[in-house]
């Protein structure tokens, strides 16, 4: 226990939860954590296997909501070649799974995991969750067939900031896009209601092993 007042695997949680928002900051701010921050710079594969121990069956709790995350992968190789890039690619998880938690209707989120290609070079990345009838309403009231929008940013429902926009900067660079709608017309990222489910996904490049 932690202090009396977790259990390990709460512990192991907020190890995970402190670790990856560390990294995110210090790619935000590069000034930061200089010695920390050469580190990350430093060649060092990571696997999809980290999305994995840290996603999996799961709890994640946020200050108004909470969420079971089911995980499921199909790629066993490797995402990123330094710890910045996988600050970069955590900052994306992070913020979709965020708001599936935030508005999922029966506290379940989706993660799936997906090749792409028979090479294998991108990863799509899927999260989804289930939503309410009104929720789908509001939706589709101010995004029609176009929820892709929400990527713009500017939208949220309760929430603050600039919505699912940071999103779509960290994959529009990972890829050297010009633009987000770029990134959206050719499919990097997008999302989709589908049945009663909110659907988001977004593609990242692999690291070559």
């Amino acid at each position: 226990a932690l202090l009396g007042y977790a259990t390990e695997i709460d512990a192991r949680r907020l190890f995970f939860l402190t670790r990856d928002h560390l990294k995110m900051m210090r790619n935000a701010i590069p000034d930061l954590d200089p010695p920390r921050y050469a580190r990350d710079l430093s060649y060092k594969l990571h696997g999809a296997a980290l999305l994995v121990e840290k996603w999996s069956n799961v709890t994640h709790t946020l200050e108004t909501a909470a969420a079971h995350v089911i995980i499921d992968s199909h790629f066993n190789g490797n995402v990123s070649e330094r710890c910045i890039e996988f600050a970069a690619l955590d900052r994306v998880v992070y913020n979709l799974i965020n708001n599936s938690a935030r508005f999922t209707s029966d506290s379940y989120v989706y993660f799936v995991i997906l090749p792409v290609g028979e090479k294998q070079r991108d990863l799509r990345l899927v999260i989804y969750n289930r939503v309410t009838t009104k929720q789908r309403t509001t939706l589709q009231d101010r995004f029609g067939d176009h929820l892709s929008k929400l990527f713009y940013g500017g939208f949220t429902t309760g929430g603050n900031g600039l919505g699912l926009r940071i999103c779509a900067d960290f994959v529009a660079d990972a890829y050297g896009l010009s633009s987000i709608e770029q990134a959206l017309v050719e499919g990097y990222l997008g999302a989709q209601l589908i049945d009663d489910h909110f659907v988001s996904w977004f593609h990242w490049p692999v690291a070559a092993d």
